[in-house]
């Protein structure tokens, strides 16, 4: 098994499925503003047909790995029982299997080990705003570029905490992917986490501010 610590956030159970919590509907994902420079690709039509990841390459970092489906597993805190997700225990990234298909509105979730397992995302944390992401299943190539990333407290946070940094992999509205890991090396205390929008073509103008 996987160290509780060095997996991806913790997730009430349901998300990543448009299920409820309790009662309450999950609230999904943040918004993120691009910063206004930046233009997304069109939004996919609602009979477009969403494609299964199987490979992403990140040209700043020297990322070329395959992406294979992951699931979860259930712990409980304090009495409730909560969903981690898993990743790869090899050189891949873990697709979120019940986060969004590739060309369809919705947050296509990404995980990876960066000080194990082959540490496909050890170098994720170096990602700037404007960074080219390439996704690809099959032959058809999906381009993106970074318009946020942060850099949030986990282990050691409180619940409420962990629960707030579980909305970054809930269902969105927009098209958008986001890349977690853990970091740094040496105790895992905190979680990567990269947003990137789609767009049309690799050399379309950055964001210019980070989004708030």
């Amino acid at each position: 098994g996987q160290d509780d610590n060095s997996l991806p956030i913790i997730a009430p159970a349901g998300v990543g499925n448009d299920s409820v919590v309790g009662s309450a509907t999950l609230a999904g994902a943040p918004t993120v503003n691009s910063g206004g420079s930046f233009t997304p690709a069109a939004t996919a039509l609602p009979d477009s047909v969403g494609l299964i990841p199987d490979r992403l390459v990140i040209p700043i970092i020297n990322v070329d790995a395959p992406i294979i489906p992951v699931s979860y597993k259930t712990i409980t805190v304090s009495d409730q029982v909560y969903y981690q997700w898993l990743a790869p225990q090899e050189f891949a990234v873990g697709w979120q299997d019940s986060s969004a298909l590739l060309g369809l509105p919705g947050n296509t979730v990404l995980n990876g080990h960066h000080n194990a397992y082959g540490k496909v995302f050890k170098d994720l944390v170096t990602l700037e705003i404007g960074d080219a992401i390439n996704i690809f299943s099959g032959s058809q190539e999906f381009h993106y570029q970074v318009i946020a990333k942060m850099l949030l407290p986990e282990r050691f946070a409180p619940l409420s905490k962990r629960l707030e940094n579980a909305r970054w992999i809930e269902p969105s509205t927009d098209e958008r992917i986001t890349l977690i890991t853990c970091w740094p090396a040496d105790s895992n205390t905190h979680r990567v986490v990269i947003v990137a929008f789609p767009i049309d073509s690799p050399d379309t103008t950055p964001a210019t501010e980070p989004p708030q």
